[in-house]
């Protein structure tokens, strides 16, 4: 089995060669389909010479920022393989990686998704994969830290200090970071909602992955080396792009089943977090940290 893989990039910065290379590096990547979603002009010029130059690269530009979900859909459409692997900018995957994604695919027909483990430059496991479902009791799990106290009824969203099997197991839900799914069962659920502009998009698509019956993989041999947070988007447009991700993923899964002062509280509670976030952020880049 072979694969594509889907790169949207906005501003990434150097990593962006690293990300390229690393991905043409595995022979199971058929296709690598780069979505330019806004590089300024000498990226775009060298990304036009690397696909003049590699049959594999399939670049789409000239659509401007359309954000991260739409161009993952508008990549989606140029592939032909059986499975898609979407990645972003700043990974830089293993060799390994892509053989390891297709073969717990391949051994789990019921799965439709498989992904790997992020990991920071220390080997470390990052926040994102696995996780579980974000729900209203996940969220105020992660963001008060109520799991400490009360663990049964609100866990939190981000798995990652786990201790991790070695085989394939299931989770509720991944990062878009890193994901490999079937092309047939993305076309089926329609593709990334693109009323996301930039984030929570992953997890809306675990949730209905989920809700079609669908499983997700978590695969601890495939790790990932995730750098994070190299576009040079504004930090408050970042996390304003994030809240507003939240809350609309709050309305579309949980809004009919919330009492309205409910819905209303956890929309608030969205809102002070992520504006403290971008506050920190600001003052003191890259100490945010992740949902």
């Amino acid at each position: 089995m072979r694969a594509a893989v889907v790169v949207v990039t906005y501003r990434t910065g150097p990593l962006l060669w690293r990300c390229i290379a690393s991905v043409l590096a595995a022979p199971e990547a058929a296709q690598l389909v780069v979505v330019d979603n806004g590089n300024d002009v000498a990226t775009v010029d060298r990304l036009r010479a690397m696909a003049a130059a590699e049959p594999r690269i399939d670049l789409l530009t000239g659509h401007g920022n359309v954000g991260f979900a739409r161009g993952c859909n508008l990549g989606a459409a140029r592939t032909s393989e059986p499975v898609i692997l979407f990645l972003n900018p700043d990974t830089e995957p293993a060799p390994a990686v892509l053989p390891a994604l297709l073969a717990a695919l391949a051994a789990d027909p019921g799965a439709w998704v498989a992904a790997p483990l992020l990991v920071d430059g220390r080997g470390r496991v990052q926040p994102g994969t696995p996780r579980n479902a974000l729900t209203p009791r996940s969220m105020l799990g992660e963001a008060l830290r109520l799991d400490l106290v009360f663990p049964k009824a609100f866990p939190r969203l981000n798995l990652h200090r786990m201790a991790m099997p070695a085989a394939p197991f299931a989770i509720a839900a991944c990062s878009g970071a890193g994901l490999a799914i079937r092309r047939e069962r993305l076309q089926a659920l329609g593709g990334f909602d693109e009323g996301y502009f930039l984030h929570v998009e992953d997890l809306d698509l675990c949730q209905r992955i989920n809700a079609s019956g669908g499983r997700i993989l978590c695969v601890p041999s495939a790790r990932v080396l995730h750098c994070g947070g190299t576009s040079d988007a504004p930090a408050v447009t970042v996390e304003g792009h994030k809240a507003r991700g939240f809350v609309r993923y709050l309305r579309r899964h949980f809004g009919a089943g919330l009492p309205r002062p409910a819905l209303a509280a956890l929309i608030a509670l969205v809102w002070l977090r992520f504006a403290g976030r971008a506050l920190v952020a600001t003052i003191a880049p890259g100490r945010a940290g992740s949902p």
